[in-house]
């Protein structure tokens, strides 16, 4: 009597090697804590591994430079290191006129930057 399961795949099938890129394990904590920047397309698990791993050269003096550094550090950056920000291609003064503003929004702009810089996949059109 003919058994109706195959016992083995068809050897076309079998012969075929298929390459699934290598994602490296993050902890359920760390899962948690960036869920949000593990779902933007172009991060996924893999670039977030990639940004824990990196540093950021956002650091220094200045009010823009903490900005950056504490947002830096909460996107999952290992270190901060000394920086240049350009505070006014960050924050054209014909946009924001209030020196601490400025100051927030170009930090801010500059640890996007260093977050895209390392998070996103190589083939990933930037977000603007």
């Amino acid at each position: 009597m003919a058994s109706r399961y195959r016992s083995s795949l068809p050897s076309q099938v079998a012969e075929r090697v298929v390459s699934v890129p290598s994602v490296p394990s993050l902890s359920l904590e760390v899962n948690a804590r960036f869920a949000r920047q593990i779902l933007l397309g172009g991060v996924g698990r893999a670039g977030q591994a990639r940004v824990l791993l990196a540093s950021a050269h956002v650091g220094g003096d200045g009010f823009a430079h903490r900005v950056a550094e504490r947002y830096a550090l909460r996107a999952g950056f290992a270190a901060v290191l000394p920086g240049a920000i350009d505070c006014e291609a960050l924050a054209p003064r014909a946009i924001v006129t209030t020196e601490a503003a400025r100051a927030v929004l170009a930090g801010s702009r500059a640890a996007l930057a260093a977050f895209r810089a390392v998070a996103l996949e190589p083939t990933c059109e930037p977000l603007r």
